[in-house]
């Protein structure tokens, strides 16, 4: 869509730009004057003026070229002159031409091919200002001495080239730069560089027969494939399948990065580090399992995987960075690991399908956003040494209705729980289960605000008004007094 329109815009100018040029009309010389209504009616005749005293001067001058021309018997051909600007062009033409078209193999973003639609509008441009009337016009202003015939005479006296020859050759050019960058990559090309004793998949060119499936061998050039760079597979919306061998160890950053259709991929049983972003936008990738030497998931590095419904941790995982999981709309369950300490921010946000959720113990904190928009959430274990909940953390958590406090909370952000019914609707059931130390900064919180505290209906105003007094009681005390 946004290639047609570009053409059309740039149709658009040209119109414009030639309408305004053949309308450009020249004051006509100080022999002339010019007569209004009142002077046509003081002469009481009608004055008729030529349509070639109107023509702008450039037009009048290619008049007068055009007549010289055929009273040197030309026929029509470029001069040699032109012809070799004109197959110059075509030859930069041609070459910029070969690139544009080979960078499609290498999977770049579509707004970049824009640059082919610029390089034939700049050609196109340019070989219709190199013709023999435009060169013998420079000629005329660079020789203003000299009688007009007798420069045309002597442009056309130079040689002409025939139009057949002249076509034949720029339509060569231009064909031989399609097709060649099509036989260089009729078949995929892996890109390496060296990396220590081995090498790294530095760039994948996808080809012509096969962009569905990509298979990297376990060596190049007898030393093995340690890893993958960076963006080397990113944006190739035709990949289905990825095999890689056991040998690598590294997948850098945005590796599978947009790559819509990939399906399925098993990650190398030697892989020690996952970059981020590394399947961002990965749509069609269903499940995944996680080696035992990655032991830190790094942010994005799923994020936009719509159709991820099973992903496998093992226990020897110690961190997953924020926007993880982020969109990953058809996940419905995930079974963390017991060695991470802090679920980041944003790491499941708007994941949709996630219906339950078993914070390890040894957690002690859940970042701002981390479970937002988890609409079909119900269930949320929080464990005994969790010390805070970030702001907006089960935001617009619609299905949860009812969640445990530990007492080991110290910190509920405002807004925790903003949009879910466990605070709309006042059903956090918490008479047995929430040891929440009350403070007076705690209490104060809660009367200013009417943050979560004021809504669990534990601890009455006489209680709160009590605790302001400087005389902190734990929820649990108040309670038994109470009964």
């Amino acid at each position: 869509m946004s290639f047609i329109i570009v053409v059309i815009i740039i149709g658009i100018i040209m119109y414009y730009s030639k309408s305004n040029q053949n309308n450009k009309t020249s004051t006509i010389t100080s022999a002339s004057t010019v007569l209004n209504e009142t002077n046509i009616q003081q002469l009481d005749k009608e004055l008729v003026i030529e349509s070639e005293y109107l023509k702008s001067e450039d037009q009048i001058i290619e008049d007068i070229i055009e007549i010289e021309l055929k009273k040197s018997n030309y026929d029509g051909n470029d001069i040699k002159a032109v012809e070799t600007k004109r197959l110059r062009l075509t030859i930069i033409f041609s070459i910029l031409n070969f690139i544009f078209i080979a960078l499609i193999f290498f999977h770049l973003p579509k707004y970049m091919y824009l640059l082919e639609v610029i390089n034939v509008w700049v050609y196109l441009s340019f070989m219709k200002k190199y013709n023999t009337i435009q060169y013998i016009k420079k000629e005329l202003k660079a020789r203003p001495d000299d009688e007009i015939s007798d420069i045309v005479a002597s442009i056309i006296a130079s040689g002409t080239v025939s139009k057949k020859r002249k076509f034949i050759v720029s339509i060569s050019c231009i064909v031989v730069s399609i097709l060649l960058p099509l036989l260089i990559f009729i078949n995929p090309i892996i890109f390496y560089e060296k990396y220590e004793d081995g090498y790294y998949v530095r760039f994948y060119a996808t080809g012509l027969t096969n962009s569905e499936t990509i298979t990297i061998p376990e060596t190049h050039n007898g030393k093995k494939v340690l890893g993958i760079r960076g963006d080397a597979f990113a944006n190739i919306s035709s990949l289905k399948e990825v095999n890689l061998p056991d040998t690598i160890e590294t997948i850098r950053g945005k590796a599978f990065k947009n790559d819509k259709n990939l399906k399925e991929v098993e990650l190398p049983k030697n892989l020690t580090y996952l970059g981020g972003g590394a399947f961002k936008g990965c749509k069609s990738l269903k499940n995944i399992t996680i080696p035992e030497g990655v032991t830190v998931i790094n942010g994005n590095t799923f994020e936009d995987c719509s159709s991820l419904m099973w992903i496998k941790l093992h226990d020897n995982i110690t961190e997953i960075h924020g926007e993880t999981f982020i969109n990953c709309t058809s996940l419905t369950e995930i079974d963390l690991p017991p060695k991470i300490r802090e679920i980041k921010g944003n790491t499941f946000q708007y994941c949709r399908s996630l219906r339950s959720i078993d914070i390890p113990t040894g957690v002690t904190r859940i970042g701002g956003h981390a479970f937002e928009g988890c609409s079909s959430l119900i269930e949320v274990k929080l464990p005994s040494t969790l010390r805070e909940i970030g702001s907006s953390a089960f935001r617009d958590c619609s299905l949860l209705k009812e969640i445990y406090i530990p007492k080991s909370v110290t910190n509920i952000a405002e807004n925790a729980f903003k949009g879910s019914p466990t605070l709309k609707r006042n059903e956090i059931n918490l008479i047995n289960q929430v040891k929440i130390p009350v403070t007076t900064n705690n209490v104060k919180n809660a009367v200013t605000t009417n943050r979560i505290y004021n809504t669990i209906n534990i601890i009455t105003q006489e209680q709160i008004n009590q605790i302001k007094k400087n005389k902190p009681k734990s929820v649990n005390k108040i309670k038994n007094e109470s009964e």
